[in-house]
């Protein structure tokens, strides 16, 4: 393919790899001496620092340009959408500004409005399964300071309800809108481009098992989403294996286009999660079916996990963005 540089996603990704390096941690083995040594709870502690430093950096930003109104923060699948937004609006809150957070996954179109695949399926990826016109009719008016009721998505019954208080945006607040595609010009036509910051976040690991073997930022996102599947949504390993390349394609399409797009990217990765993924994905893989289509995946990853010694999660903080997979997150509404 035509490679098309991303400067930000390089600048994030190696500002990364600096900080870990400067903690004498570059490979696994790296991090599994450290939970041999008995210094885990202090390393859960410093990567999470790393990572908080990050928002603050953003939040400051926001406040310092002074005409920002809006924050759009976009990302793959288990990026970290829900945790970044809400741990920004937190930060700003410190900084002397409130924030009303809105998820673009509550502006779904009804289920049999829904677009679908070839094969008759639904199309849960793609932009135009969201209600674009109401989306920015809704920011529009919020940020004229009029009220809307935001809409509450039902994904059982596949329509929006509206159950909540009309909310209207006052005049030192920030709107912070999180969704996979809340980067694409489509959803915040309605913002003009000086009043918003567009944000992307993925979780970039510069650590590799060796020297020689590079741990795909794609493998840590579907540990991340197997874990959070089963932990939320009772789904077995092996139907998030059997979805996955098909989310994968879309994002291909849809979302990775727009990361040019951003103004920040934030990486999200945590030194030390892979370790704790493990304990809880292990198990789940371990249930795939020899008969199933997808058990030479779930092999492949298994051996992927033995590189790391497991750790256990009490020392990962409630508002550590690992939570949204874990659980038992602050944030969990």
């Amino acid at each position: 393919p035509k490679y098309t540089p991303s400067p930000l996603v390089l600048k994030a990704f190696k500002t990364h790899e600096e900080k870990l390096e400067k903690l004498g941690v570059s490979y696994a083995g790296d991090i599994n001496q450290i939970v041999i040594d008995g210094k885990i709870s202090d390393f859960i502690k410093t990567i999470e620092i790393l990572y908080d430093q990050n928002i603050n950096d953003v939040a400051r930003q926001v406040v310092d340009r002074g005409t920002i109104k809006a924050v759009c923060i976009s990302g793959q699948s288990s990026s970290g959408k829900t945790t970044t937004s809400k741990k920004l609006a937190m930060y700003l809150k410190a900084l002397g500004k409130d924030c009303l957070v809105v998820s673009t996954d509550d502006y779904f179109v009804n289920r049999v409005d829904s677009p679908r695949k070839p094969d008759g399926s639904y199309e849960f990826e793609i932009v135009d399964a969201l209600d674009i016109k109401l989306f920015n009719s809704h920011m529009k008016k919020l940020l004229a300071g009029e009220e809307v009721v935001i809409p509450t998505y039902n994904f059982i019954m596949g329509e929006k309800e509206y159950k909540r208080k009309p909310v209207a945006l006052k005049e030192n607040q920030i709107l912070v809108v999180e969704g996979l595609h809340a980067i694409n010009e489509m959803l915040s036509t309605s913002i003009p481009k000086k009043n918003k910051l567009k944000l992307y976040i993925s979780p970039f690991t510069p650590i590799g098992l060796d020297r020689h073997n590079h741990i795909s930022t794609t493998d840590l996102r579907l540990l991340r989403r197997m874990v959070r599947d089963y932990q939320h949504r009772g789904y077995s390993a092996d139907a998030t294996l059997q979805s996955w390349a098909g989310m994968r394609s879309s994002e291909e399409s849809y979302v990775y286009p727009y990361q040019r797009e951003a103004d920040v990217i934030i990486n999200t990765s945590l030194a030390y999660e892979i370790g704790v993924l493990r304990t809880y994905a292990e198990p789940l893989l371990y249930s795939v079916s020899k008969d199933s289509e997808n058990y030479e995946e779930a092999i492949r990853i298994i051996n992927f996990l033995e590189a790391f010694i497991n750790i256990p999660s009490d020392d990962v903080p409630e508002v550590s963005v690992l939570r949204e997979f874990i659980g038992h997150s602050y944030f969990e509404q």
